[in-house]
């Protein structure tokens, strides 16, 4: 083998062993295995490296291989792969035009990589057999509430995955997961079904037509006691609950901390659930490059406050901020608001109100910039979007776009 390919193989090995979170490598006679978190998805939160990539050496000159999830779906050549690493492999000073001279994409690696990773497919399968005991432990002599249970969940499952274009497997095991990820859950009452995120804000269904959806996993055949479920959730009607006003907002978190303490603060605000959701499952995809700079420790908080609120949201934050009232780790000297507009919104009129906001409050911008820690403002730039069509948020842009154009959405920096 050329001292070349030798030479490039290891630059990045390294890369992705240095970005890549519980990586693991695992070298063979004819190829590399790599596992570790997913840089699309998000860590598992038990620690489960789901992300698998090979890579095998072509010719004397390139090399080929592949990568997938075993949580998420996604599914890439290596070469588009590190496309979507692009910065990344320039901060590690790996020219892209090496990239392209090194990498061929051959289809077929990427689809061997299905049943390619014995190591982590045996550890998925162990924790779903035991998350699986624990829910027969759960309805021991009740199997009907346990098939309504999974029938609830694999519904509310199938609804958001929809909603999100997500390629998550739809087995009894991720509806569980996911759903208690984004602090959601389905309920049936009164000949409705209630999706619940946060206990803020429901999406109210009255069900549909069936589209019988086949379970592939033999362990959800054995629990659901049949090969099939009917997901019957169409049309819906959103209702906000308004509870106490502070505490009417749908939060959730995420992090890529594995060791140490977080540095940096990531406060995603958008005007709608599945707006937030698109942050989180989406974010690497879009062009962040500004706040998700790969030597840091980030905490991501996604938010959604509904009905034109984001900037009452930031300035009430900022405002606990510099007195000293918000909850945060000490650690964290970097904090990054991501206003997320609709398109139908002049985002000139998020930066005046934000900077209305600041003003009524009577506190001076330099206190914000000039404080410990380092806080930053910005607006997502939907309006660059190239997606063909009516869109009107950024949920509707990643269902009418395709994820490469993503990377033409970035940040326009407020303060």
């Amino acid at each position: 083998m050329c001292s070349d390919i030798n030479i490039f193989i290891t630059k990045i090995v390294e890369t992705l062993r240095s970005f890549i979170p519980n990586c693991d490598i695992v070298p063979e006679q004819d190829q590399l295995k790599i596992v570790g978190d997913c840089i699309y998805c998000g860590r598992s939160k038990r620690g489960l490296p789901h992300l698998g990539i090979i890579i095998q050496v072509y010719d004397e000159n390139r090399i080929t291989g592949a990568i997938n999830c075993f949580r998420c779906g996604t599914s890439k050549t290596l070469r588009r792969f590190l496309f979507d690493i692009k910065d990344v492999l320039t901060y590690y000073k790996i020219k892209w035009e090496e990239v392209e001279k090194r990498v061929i994409s051959v289809e077929r690696e990427k689809k061997r990589l299905d049943y390619d990773f014995n190591f982590s497919s045996s550890k998925l399968e162990m924790e779903q057999s035991s998350f699986m005991e624990m829910l027969r432990q759960k309805y021991q002599g009740n199997p009907k509430n346990l098939k309504r249970a999974a029938f609830l969940n694999l519904n509310a499952f199938q609804f958001i995955k929809k909603r999100l274009k997500l390629n998550h497997q739809t087995t009894i095991f991720t509806a569980y997961d996911v759903l208690r990820e984004v602090r959601s859950k389905c309920t049936f009452n009164d000949g409705r079904f209630y999706l619940s995120f946060g206990g803020v804000v429901d999406y109210i269904f009255t069900p549909d037509i069936p589209e019988k959806i086949i379970l592939k996993s033999d362990m959800d055949v054995s629990m659901y006691g049949e090969s099939s479920f009917n997901f019957i959730l169409g049309k819906y009607i959103k209702k906000k609950n308004h509870i106490e006003e502070n505490s009417g907002y749908y939060i959730i978190k995420d992090s890529n901390v594995i060791d140490g303490e977080p540095d940096t603060l990531n406060i995603y605000v958008a005007e709608g659930v599945f707006d937030t959701l698109t942050m989180k499952y989406y974010k690497n995809f879009f062009n962040l490059s500004n706040i998700g700079t790969i030597q840091h420790n980030i905490v991501n908080t996604y938010v959604a406050v509904c009905h034109y609120k984001i900037n009452t949201f930031v300035s009430k934050t900022l405002r606990e901020l510099i007195s000293g009232t918000a909850k945060i780790s000490e650690s964290i000297n970097n904090i990054n608001f991501v206003l997320v507009p609709d398109l139908n919104m002049n985002p000139r009129k998020y930066v005046t109100r934000l900077y209305k906001s600041i003003e009524k409050d009577k506190y001076d911008i330099s206190k914000i910039l000039g404080g410990k820690r380092k806080i930053s403002a910005y607006y997502l730039d939907v309006f660059n979007s190239s997606v063909a069509g009516k869109v009107k948020d950024v949920n509707d842009i990643i269902n009418n776009s395709k994820k490469k154009n993503l990377k033409n959405v970035g940040l326009i920096e407020i303060f």
